[in-house]
């Protein structure tokens, strides 16, 4: 299987996307490097209204701003799924609304590693950060 590197910079937008899961951006196994400078605006989708990222992504950073963003289900802007590794999140959450659980962001089972440093306007349900088992 092949690896991928996925690296977007700060002069894009995704704006008024619309998906099942990840309204912008759906990653799914075996991407290596992530590296997202960019803004969401207006994406929805099931879970992660702006990304959704799925098995085996590794060195995940991602320094966005995240604007109105929504999910019908779990993490608004960000959901984050088993066996993504070394994330470090430096993020502007603002406005975005999940019908469950993470308004800005849902980190579900075997995340590894997460450093999250974000500032969160306009809390949305009732955590803002869910991780399986823990709220923050």
């Amino acid at each position: 299987m092949g690896e991928y590197v996925i690296n977007v910079n700060q002069e894009t937008s995704f704006e008024n996307n619309e998906a099942q899961s990840g309204g912008a951006i759906f990653m799914k196994t075996f991407v290596n490097s992530t590296n997202l400078k960019c803004n969401f605006s207006g994406n929805s989708g099931s879970n992660g209204g702006g990304v959704y990222m799925k098995q085996h992504i590794e060195n995940v950073n991602v320094d966005t701003l995240f604007t109105n963003n929504k999910a019908k289900s779990d993490g608004a802007a960000v959901f984050m799924d088993t066996q993504v590794k070394s994330k470090n999140i430096r993020c502007l959450f603002n406005g975005n609304v999940a019908s469950g659980e993470g308004g800005a962001l849902n980190a579900e089972k075997n995340t590894i590693s997460i450093n999250v440093q974000q500032r969160i306007r306009r809390r949305s349900t009732e955590c803002s950060i869910f991780r399986k088992y823990l709220y923050y």
